[in-house]
């Protein structure tokens, strides 16, 4: 009950006479062996090409034999993932060496006490874990429970998360079996509740640093001691709709809480109503401030009645001043998926020159219509385009595949909609529907993924983006890629990115003498930050705090309590 207690947040060793009990447990609930014995036969269950249940620190991991073609074939059947990468873990560095390239930065970050899941480049295909990537994501085993586990099998295993897509990590040994009885055989737990769930931390290393894309079990909660540039406040930040995060402000510091999930979901709604009130009753906070997203939609706002709005890729851009602790005017490239723009459009795809106190928007992406709010169909966002501008010859390749009834619907549709965007996510997803065949995604940023795998560093190939104004038009650049493979089109693609950012940030009479930040989701392709650093380009960005929607909260507050001290 007591924070500054040490033994306030875990008890997570015990010796033999007073010890935490492990279990191996069936779907009945019915313990099949306790302790050694339990570990032992897990191991042997794996090695039998079982599916299992493990309970970690911050909730169950699914588990199988990373090396076991067939037991990942089945885990991907059951849990319904298709495509998205797994996680492994490892016994240690040396068994992470047999399977990734790891430089010294990464092995000190995989080594690290918050020991996240590190995105590292794949020594050889295993195409059952990472497909069409040449990147896997790899973990140390950072408990003595994995460890011993380790100690009687000897392949590295597949981890992840025990979770319906988009929720957070089930740690209740009923929520398991209710909602994933049907995807593992047996599971392996222990008799400590888990208080306060947590998701593994997801990062990798650019610029010999650490850039975190998911921050929670190791890193969240998180206590941060503000300057005196901020004005002390009782604030919630409640965040955004995807990846989300909140933060409080009181006294005279903020509160990030761990990575809960999308908010569309109940359960994860309950997991913050839970969090948010064990943090309200520890600390005895009430909030004079609510503060929240701009979007009419983020449904799960309205129960807090916030006071205050502020707009998605402002706070993005933000959450990189708080970072670096910028206070005067910067130019910022902030390109993403999706945010609520002020003009009541879908933005993403937008430069603003700003400061933590306000924001001017000086440039954007050609806006286009969306044929529907489905962004996973991203053989409609190319759709969209060619009706957009006419391609329709130039695209036939790409439409003799659309039965023609269905491709008259869709222009019909598409003439009637009222959905307009300037996402360079969406504009991204478009051409890689035409590159890669692909008609709907099967996870977020698979797109991404596909073109740092086919960029082509000694292809020297990039497509034009034509700067009007205020406007950067891709017409010429996606007429270029109806015709490309997809090496060319994402070669292309990436390079001309990079090329519009160095070449605005050299020409516009508002960037002069300014910092360069760049901000939203698109900036955690590795290879296109790779391209800039590779020219020399000098840019800020978000490391520590993820440049994702998982920073949307920090960047409210920065805004909101930088603007209060300002007044």
């Amino acid at each position: 009950q007591n924070p500054s207690n040490r033994r306030f947040h875990a008890q997570p060793l015990s010796c033999p006479k007073c010890k935490i009990s492990i279990y191996l447990k069936d779907k009945a609930k019915q313990v099949l062996c306790k302790d050694k014995h339990a570990i032992r036969s897990c191991a042997k269950a794996l090695k039998d090409g079982k599916i299992l249940a493990i309970k970690g620190i911050g909730g169950f991991h699914l588990v199988c034999d990373a090396l076991n073609k067939e037991a990942i074939k089945e885990l991907r059947l059951r849990k319904k993932r298709a495509k998205k990468p797994l996680a492994i873990m490892c016994k240690n560095l040396d068994e992470a060496l047999k399977l990734a390239f790891i430089d010294e930065d990464e092995a000190k970050l995989l080594s690290s006490k918050e020991a996240p899941i590190v995105l590292l480049k794949a020594k050889q295909c295993l195409e059952q874990i990472a497909f069409e990537s040449d990147k896997i994501g790899i973990m140390l085993a950072y408990t003595p429970l994995h460890l011993l586990l380790f100690e009687y099998f000897h392949n590295p295993i597949v981890a992840t998360s025990a979770n319906i897509s988009t929720e957070s990590i089930l740690y209740k040994e009923d929520d398991l079996l209710a909602k994933l009885g049907d995807v593992f055989d047996l599971y392996l737990d222990y008799d400590r509740e888990i208080i306060n769930p947590s998701d593994d931390s997801i990062a990798q290393i650019f610029d010999k640093k650490p850039m975190y894309l998911r921050t929670s079990r190791g890193k969240r909660p998180q206590y941060i001691k503000l300057d005196k540039e901020f004005k002390t406040a009782n604030a919630l930040a409640l965040g955004s709709e995807l990846k989300n995060e909140f933060v409080i402000a009181y006294d005279d510091k903020l509160l990030l809480s761990p990575y809960l999930g999308d908010m569309k979901s109940l359960a994860v709604q309950e997991r913050m109503k839970i969090l948010l009130d064990f943090f309200k009753k520890t600390y005895d906070l009430s909030f004079d401030f609510i503060l929240a997203d701009k979007h009419p939609h983020f449904a799960y706002a309205k129960n807090f009645k916030p006071n205050l709005f502020i707009q998605h890729h402002y706070a993005h851009l933000c959450a990189v001043l708080f970072e670096h602790k910028i206070y005067d005017a910067v130019v910022a490239f902030c390109f993403d998926g999706t945010g609520y723009g002020d003009d009541k459009k879908i933005w993403g795809g937008e430069i603003l020159k700003a400061s933590l106190k306000e924001y001017e928007r000086v440039g954007h992406f050609t806006e286009f219509k969306l044929i529907n709010a489905d962004i996973k169909n991203i053989q409609n966002l190319a759709l969209a385009l060619i009706f957009k501008w006419n391609l329709q010859d130039e695209a036939a390749y790409f439409l003799q595949k659309i039965e023609a009834k269905k491709l008259r619907n869709l222009e019909k549709i598409y003439k009637l909609s009222s959905l307009y965007t300037t996402s360079l996510g969406r504009i991204i997803d478009a051409f890689g529907s035409i590159a890669f065949d692909i008609d709907v995604l099967d996870f977020e940023a698979q797109i991404g993924l596909l073109m740092e795998n086919y960029y082509d560093i000694n292809l020297n190939y990039s497509y034009e983006f034509e700067i009007k104004g205020s406007e950067i038009c891709f017409k010429n650049a996606f007429k270029a890629a109806l015709k490309d493979d997809k090496r060319h089109v994402s070669t292309g693609l990436l390079n001309a990115i990079a090329n519009l950012i160095i070449t605005y940030s050299a020409q516009h009479e508002h960037t002069q003498n300014k910092d360069i930040v760049l901000c939203g989701g698109v900036f955690q392709n590795k290879t296109l930050l790779n391209i800039l650093k590779s020219k020399n380009f000098s840019f800020k960005t978000g490391f520590e705090f993820p440049v994702n929607d998982g920073s949307i909260a920090l960047g409210q507050m920065a805004h909101f309590l930088y603007k209060l001290n300002d007044t």
